[in-house]
């Protein structure tokens, strides 16, 4: 029985993601965070590219994990903290998926369904899809405010300009989703282990 490429490059992937995760927080139990969120966004680009879906168990239950590990003793983010910008994200996400589905009604536009999934379309509908939403609730919960802003800032960006690409020379219609977990999740990776000084760097340049 043959094994397919994506296991082990995944599998390969986690790894070095795993190993820049020790390297960069050594024997505390902040590896813990890190290695929760990694293996979480890593199930999220792969469901979310294969099945476009995320699912509860990573988003909602990732949330509730972000929410707990700050109870760790040495943890950057307090409860309360991590509690917020769940909320917070979770619903600037719904905004965005409100706005978006408001305006795609008044300009009739429907989003054509990927291939195999043509009996859910309504779900492809709104242009912000509802595990987004939830995801943007776990993100939050384990970065904390200002690494959250850099996670969606990041994934905004790697999504426009991907998307941008599959349509200039993919041949993607406009009307055809593009998963968007996938960016979300690399900009919570990217954000996991640069947030921080980005952050210091942005409001230095306001300063």
């Amino acid at each position: 029985m043959s094994i397919s490429v994506k296991y082990p490059v995944t599998e390969l992937i986690t790894g070095i993601l795993f190993a820049l995760a020790a390297l960069q927080t050594g024997y505390s139990l902040a590896f813990i965070n890190y290695a929760v969120l990694i293996a979480l966004m890593v199930v999220v680009v792969r469901t979310d590219l294969e099945q476009f879906i995320i699912l509860d168990e990573v988003s909602i239950g990732g949330a509730v994990a972000g929410i707990l590990l700050t109870l760790l003793p040495g943890g950057q983010l307090d409860i309360l903290t991590s509690l917020v910008t769940a909320v917070a994200g979770a619903s600037f996400f719904l905004l965005i998926r409100a706005g978006a589905s408001i305006y795609l009604k008044k300009r009739n536009i429907r989003t054509e369904a990927p291939e195999g999934f043509e009996d859910e379309e309504d779900e492809f509908q709104g242009g912000m899809g509802w595990g987004d939403i939830k995801l943007a609730a776990c993100i939050g919960a384990f970065l904390g405010p200002a690494s959250t802003v850099i996670a969606f800032f990041a994934a905004f960006i790697l999504g426009a300009v991907s998307g941008g690409a599959m349509m200039a020379f993919g041949g993607k219609k406009r009307n055809t989703p593009i998963p968007f977990g996938p960016f979300m999740a690399i900009g919570a990776v990217l954000a996991l282990f640069f947030g921080e000084p980005l952050w210091n760097a942005y409001m230095n340049l306001l300063g």
